[in-house]
């Protein structure tokens, strides 16, 4: 439900939305798309969060990164310096949170 409302927030602004089931499928589509963003959660099904981190950076260097995490905070400083995360969620984070973030992420107000 909160990938289907975030899905539907960034398509009224005219931005193309992926959602995939997996970490593995996640990769094949950052592969051929090259996202401007990746909202990642660092928990998906199938490949863990710091690989998947790592296979992002190197397959679309360019793309802004969002993470949810229920980490702590006191990972965020490695998360920026060894993927280049731009933002971060902490779990749980309601819609309108990940809405702000991803709109000042990009740039645009929520």
């Amino acid at each position: 439900e909160a990938a289907t409302a975030l899905a539907e927030y960034l398509a009224a602004r005219g931005i193309q939305v992926w959602t995939t089931p997996s970490g593995e499928e996640a990769l094949r589509v950052i592969r051929q798309v090259r996202p401007a963003l990746v909202l990642a959660d660092l928990k998906p099904q199938g490949i863990g969060g710091i690989p998947l981190l790592a296979r992002i950076r190197r397959f679309s260097p360019r793309s802004r990164i969002v993470i949810l995490t229920g980490w702590g905070a006191e990972y965020l400083d490695y998360f920026v310096r060894e993927f280049r995360v731009d933002a971060c969620c902490l779990k749980p984070a309601s819609v309108e949170t990940v809405q702000r973030i991803i709109g000042e992420t990009l740039n645009f107000c929520p």
